[in-house]
């Protein structure tokens, strides 16, 4: 029982790498990919922290097709509401629920 302990354990240890490979390597100007240990590396933290379009680039992209249709100008008027009233909406008030009256009634006139 005590030996099953120590096979759960799995490394693996990279063996070194033969000189030609070395060689091509550097004459093709080959990198290496991601490790094992790259998943464990701190990503860059964004300013806001809440991760919805860092970036100007990353926007999505208007198009007016017809008069009438949504502006740029007007879209970020939009977004910048919505993020106003997502900023009203996490005050500290209690929510209570409550069951509805009309329940409570249809389930009385079964019986």
């Amino acid at each position: 029982m005590a030996n099953s302990k120590a096979s759960r354990n799995v490394s693996y240890i990279k063996p070194a790498e033969a000189p030609f490979i070395k060689r091509l390597k550097e004459q093709v100007g080959f990198q290496e990919g991601p490790t094992v240990d790259t998943k464990r590396e701190e990503l860059p933290k964004n300013e806001d922290g809440d991760g919805i379009h860092e970036r100007d680039d990353e926007k999505p992209q208007v198009v007016v097709i017809q008069p009438g249709d949504l502006t740029q100008e007007e879209a970020e008027s939009i977004l910048d509401k919505l993020q106003s009233d997502d900023e009203f909406e996490e005050s500290d008030q209690k929510i209570s629920f409550s069951r509805p009256e009309i329940g409570r009634a249809s389930c009385r006139e079964r019986v």
